[in-house]
């Protein structure tokens, strides 16, 4: 896993996986199509979930907005790509102070991330990983790890993330989805399983059989 060679080490985890009934090669063209950003607009936090958002839950009375911007726009956002093997798999990263107003964005090159030290910062590495699933289809796994550079920082990320980190998973399906619809909106109808009323059926869903034990009461 790339990741692996940019986050060897972590102390925090999100990770989440979702079937899309597209070829790899599709869904990997997918990720790199939409805006990965689109997402948290219903929340109105960016994914790295900025100070703002602690106001929000503390009855601020309005909450900042952004563009939305392709994958290219993303270095605008903090994020930077930091692996990739052009076919199945990306990295991004991204550091910061993200319990402060402004983010605590650091000045950083892609070469930087697996040893990145500088005193007050956590570091994020964020994997979009396509993986073959059937005949016919594949998985979307994304991951992210966090590290901190010294106490202080885990201190506050620790803080930060106990309460923002249930949010950070909600967020993670509206972005899958939408590079789901995407890589199956490209893929265009064609043969496969079918519920028993006729509607196409979406990868790892399974109905039972008409007439086995499990239709019975």
């Amino acid at each position: 896993m790339l990741i692996d060679t940019q986050m060897p080490d972590w102390e925090q985890r999100l990770t989440r996986a979702e079937p899309i009934d597209a070829a790899v090669d599709r869904t990997y063209r997918a990720i790199r199509e939409v805006d990965l950003l689109r997402s948290s607009l219903a929340t109105g936090a960016e994914p790295a979930l900025p100070a703002e958002f602690v106001r929000w839950t503390h009855g601020a009375p309005s909450r900042p907005r952004f563009e939305t911007s392709g994958f290219e726009g993303l270095p605008a956002k903090g994020f930077q790509v930091v692996a990739d093997n052009g076919s199945t798999e990306l990295v991004l990263g991204f550091i910061g102070r993200w319990w402060q107003d402004n983010y605590g964005r650091a000045n950083w090159n892609p070469a930087d991330l697996p040893t990145f030290d500088q005193p007050g910062f956590g570091v994020g590495a964020w994997s979009l990983t396509v993986l073959g699933y059937g005949d016919r289809g594949c998985a979307l796994v994304t991951e992210v790890r966090l590290r901190c550079t010294d106490p202080a920082a885990r201190q506050a990320l620790g803080n930060y993330f106990a309460l923002t980190s249930p949010l950070i998973t909600a967020m993670g399906r509206p972005m899958l989805r939408l590079i789901r619809q995407a890589a199956e909106r490209s893929t265009g109808s064609r043969d496969g399983p079918r519920h028993l009323d006729g509607r196409p059926a979406r990868l790892g869903e399974c109905r039972p059989a008409v007439g086995t034990d499990h239709d019975r009461t």
